[in-house]
């Protein structure tokens, strides 16, 4: 058998590749082949683009956000929204977020001057675990008619806060109230077991002076 050699120019092999794939019908070959031609050529890109067959390896913080941003892009693509809308949706979230956290910041501030100030307390020879300690100023109310207070714990020590727990009292001169409501076995409260007069801004005999910057711990011995 005798073979003949023949070459037929590029732009008719690819007219005619086009025309007889046009057709002829889609077959589970053909579409395996489209696939690995396909396959081939991406590999070439990436082997001319990165110098090597696969695509670089992600970093952890490309994975992470692409973990936690793929929900939201996902439904941004649903709706046509191209890449750069995609990033302008993403600051504008991002921007509001520290606004409001901003906003939270400076309205939950205290509307004054606040320095540290603890103690401890006895009674006698008992610690009043649960004893209320209050602070009332001599002149001028705080803000807000604030009054600082404390817990006394189960070591006999407190701090004081005023605006919010244990976050310092303003300075000024205070009038202290003691007052201690004892817990029957039952669970049910009673009455205050220390003298009245420590409840009265009128007849309370302690004090306390609170000055800017550090002050030292209280110490309240009241003999029953």
């Amino acid at each position: 058998m005798s073979t003949a050699a023949f070459s037929i120019p590029s732009d008719s092999h690819r007219q005619i590749s086009v025309r007889r794939r046009s057709q002829s019908p889609s077959t589970p070959t053909s579409a395996a082949a489209d696939e690995a031609i396909r396959q081939l050529v991406e590999r070439r890109r990436r082997r001319h683009q990165y110098g090597e067959e696969h695509d670089p390896k992600p970093s952890l913080l490309d994975e992470a956000l692409g973990t936690v941003t793929a929900p939201v892009r996902e439904s941004i693509h649903r709706l046509g929204v191209g890449r750069f809308m995609f990033a302008a949706v993403v600051l504008g979230v991002a921007g509001i977020a520290l606004t409001v956290a901003v906003v939270t910041l400076s309205t939950n501030r205290a509307p004054c001057p606040l320095y540290p100030l603890s103690g401890r307390l006895v009674i006698g020879k008992v610690i009043p675990a649960g004893a209320q300690v209050s602070l009332l100023p001599k002149s001028a109310p705080l803000p807000d008619d604030a009054v600082p207070r404390a817990i006394v714990r189960e070591d006999g020590s407190f701090i004081f806060g005023t605006f919010a727990k244990e976050d310092g009292v303003p300075a000024g001169e205070y009038v202290v109230l003691v007052q201690w409501f004892r817990v029957s076995s039952d669970g049910s409260g009673g009455a205050n077991v220390l003298p009245a007069n420590y409840a009265s801004p009128a007849t309370s005999p302690l004090s306390v002076t609170v000055t800017e910057g550090t002050n030292p711990p209280l110490q309240f011995v009241i003999k029953k």
